[in-house]
């Protein structure tokens, strides 16, 4: 269809439309309501030709497109979680080459939506050389002088050679009639130009909050479905003798001067942006090269005296550790640097906290509720785009207070475009005022409207060091003197969207509180409410939260898809708020005035003073809690016909969660292990697991799995799955 809007029109006879205008234009008119109609119908014909394509199809057609083909039903699972269209799209590749084991990885990685790896048990068997069938590659012994394979032992690259396993409660999965397949639930979030903490005379440690953790690799894409996964292909951690043997190959090659320097490539570092990690020493737009790169154990960091290793090679620049997330500066003078930053990937389970992921969803949820003017720097609407630098944010905060006061009922933006390290301020929120501090970049929005799909949100995780407060004041408490426009009892809002947060957060008198996909570290931050005489609202949404101390008798507290952590203490302290709870997990204690809990996972005692109010469904508490009426909860449901108190107190105990990890900076943190309770694991009302990762949806993932994978599965073989940690 062209582009005229009278396209029907402008085909009429010139005279027809000259009478036309000379009558005033009943003719034009017409044409107008059949042309709307038309274009309706031919933008409808064009959806129904894409929708016989699968790769171009709307995915409510994807599960039909599939039942022509005779492809096993999935279960539907969340659409943030992953789509079935490469399940469908590659059914008849899984079905030219069936029984295969690159087939059966594939078909791993679109049931589920995780990077999966399948390795054949049998090919690792130990066994009796035949002359006429010499197999030298099942060697019994395996070779100790080489560390990086013995530390794949028992894993998904493991090469070495095994023994038979007869089964039993040590059953390691190797025999004649097993496949094994690995799982990778982890994934994998790329931080770019982070700011490097300093531990001391040029030690560093890559993560901002100045704690030891792993390095992930960024998955390299797999070209083909024939190709089996390797380690470079998955999001697992870093290993120092995969990378230090990649190096010194890079290294070697490179030593070649017949070698062509733009030829020479490494498995985990090169030039078209795809190396693991990256160092950049002072604010210099060029990384260190990788051949400068010393990979090795800085183990003694915080011993006193320890100082980095000093290679023979005066080459190297950096000695990195990446199975810590450390690194040490090698040149001299190095106490002098001001500034190391870091790009490297870090794991974790699932979109939750503040992240580099895409967040444009959240960002709907406020977008609109702001109540954006048109126009940039408008009458009432101030946009500040942050650069990389420590100071400028309370720069921004500074400018928007003074912002504010100028403008009543100010609507504001402080857009912060990189993953840097920031200082901050106490806020001030005029009344009927609202401002939004977000991760996102809005370098290329030049539109009169904001729109959540125009911004980029993937790519940022700022990290705000110290604590802060935000206030609400009135008009007349800034300039003197209040306006008409002033009169409302509209009090401000504040949202913080994307946001990696050191500190506590104060906040007084606001209309609403929104956190979306934030961190508020547990160990050094938590949200702090003084009681006062209004009317206030929390809303938090996929974060994970330090202790949340709230004193406001007028507050509501609601928090979704969250982690609440108080350490050993309290998590929620709260007598005199009202809270709802939705599919989070809660380490420690909790206590308020009435609850409504769904889903969730409560490690310490509950106590809710109004026992007549709320209800706690499908969660899972300690026994002595005090709550409102309780529906289908453990460990109550398993012991609701035990009358003995010793049986139901030790019974209570085995019917506990457990967890991968309770420490806030490890991948695994909050994340059920696979020695849980299956009550638990499966204990949710839609039959997934209770807490943060219901989202995941997990069990519904291996289900749709094995659902599908007896069409692939050779006859006689039998599956066996892994979750690799």
């Amino acid at each position: 269809m062209k582009e005229n809007e009278e396209f029907l029109y402008n085909l009429l006879p010139a005279i027809y439309r000259q009478r036309d205008i000379e009558m005033g234009e009943p003719l034009r008119g017409l044409m107008a309501v059949i042309e709307t109609v038309m274009r309706s119908l031919e933008s409808d014909i064009d959806d129904l030709y894409d929708n016989w394509f699968i790769e171009t199809c709307e995915d409510w057609v994807v599960p039909y497109i599939g039942d022509l083909m005779g492809v096993s039903v999935l279960h539907p699972i969340s659409p943030d979680s992953f789509s079935q269209r490469a399940f469908v799209a590659n059914t008849l590749a899984y079905r030219r080459q069936k029984g295969t084991a690159f087939v059966l990885e594939q078909l791993a990685k679109d049931a589920t939506g995780w990077p999966a790896r399948v390795v054949e048990f049998f090919q690792h068997l130990a066994t009796t050389q035949n002359l006429n069938h010499v197999r030298l590659s099942s060697s019994l012994t395996p070779d100790l002088k080489d560390p990086s394979r013995l530390e794949s032992l028992n894993g998904p690259f493991d090469t070495t050679v095994h023994t038979i396993s007869l089964g039993g409660t040590s059953d390691s999965g190797y025999n004649i009639n097993k496949i094994g397949l690995f799982f990778w639930a982890f994934r994998s979030y790329p931080v770019t130009k982070g700011i490097a903490h300093h531990h001391k005379n040029g030690l560093y440690r890559f993560n901002p909050l100045g704690v030891d953790m792993p390095l992930f690799n960024r998955p390299r894409p797999e070209r083909e479905i024939t190709h089996l996964a390797e380690e470079i292909n998955v999001p697992g951690k870093l290993r120092r003798w995969a990378l230090y043997k990649d190096l010194e190959n890079y290294r070697n090659s490179m030593g070649d001067d017949k070698a062509d320097y733009d030829k020479v490539c490494s498995l985990y570092f090169g030039d078209d942006g795809r190396s693991v990690f990256e160092i950049f020493l002072d604010g210099d737009n060029d990384a260190i090269r990788p051949e400068n790169i010393l990979i090795c154990d800085l183990g003694g960091y915080e011993e006193p005296g320890w100082i980095p290793p000093t290679p023979s090679n005066a080459k190297y620049k950096v000695a990195v550790d990446p199975e810590r997330g450390r690194l040490a500066l090698l040149e001299e003078n190095t106490e002098v640097l001001p500034k190391v930053q870091v790009s490297y990937s870090y794991g974790f389970s699932a979109d939750i906290g503040g992240g580099p992921y895409d967040r444009r969803d959240s960002l709907r949820k406020w977008l609109d509720s702001l109540e954006w003017r048109t126009g940039l720097d408008s009458k009432h609407v101030k946009i500040q785009k942050i650069p990389q630098d420590q100071k400028c944010l309370i720069d921004a905060i500074e400018d928007w207070n003074g912002y504010a006061e100028d403008h009543c009922g100010a609507v504001g933006v402080i857009a912060i475009t990189d993953s840097g390290s920031y200082d901050t301020t106490s806020i001030k929120i005029p009344a009927g005022s609202k401002l939004a501090i977000v991760a996102a970049n809005l370098t290329e929005l030049g539109l009169d409207i904001f729109s959540a799909d125009q911004l980029d949100t993937g790519s940022f995780r700022p990290h705000i060091r110290g604590d802060f407060s935000v206030n609400s004041v009135k008009a007349e408490d800034i300039s003197g003197e209040a306006s008409e426009e002033d009169a409302s009892e509209d009090v401000g809002e504040l949202v913080l969207d994307g946001l990696l947060i050191e500190g506590k957060l104060e906040v007084g008198k606001l209309e609403r509180l929104r956190l979306f996909h934030s961190t508020l570290v547990p160990d050094n931050g938590g949200l702090v409410v003084p009681s006062q005489e209004n009317m206030m609202g929390i809303e938090i949404f996929r974060c994970i939260c330090g202790t949340i101390q709230a004193d406001n008798r007028f507050l509501s507290l609601v928090i979704s898809d969250s982690v609440i952590d108080g350490l050993d203490g309290d998590a929620i302290r709260a007598e005199d708020v009202k809270i709802k709870l939705q599919a989070s997990t809660i380490f420690g204690m909790t206590n308020v005035l009435s609850l409504e809990a769904e889903n969730s996972i409560f490690t310490g005692t509950v106590i809710a003073k109004r026992g007549q109010e709320g209800c706690v469904r499908f969660c899972y508490l300690p026994m002595d809690s005090q709550t409102p009426r309780r529906y289908r909860c453990l460990p109550e449901l398993a012991l609701k016909d035990v009358n003995d108190l010793l049986v139901k107190t030790n019974f209570s105990k085995t019917m506990a969660p457990s967890f991968t990890s309770e420490h806030y900076g490890h991948p695994g943190y909050a994340q059920l292990s696979q020695t849980t309770p299956e009550g638990i694991r499966l204990g949710a009302e839609d039959g997934q697991e209770m807490g943060v990762f219901n989202i995941l949806k997990q069990s519904q993932r291996e289900d749709n799995l094995l659902s599908c994978m007896d069409e692939y599965l050779r006859f006689g073989l039998e599956l066996k799955m892994y979750h690799v940690d």
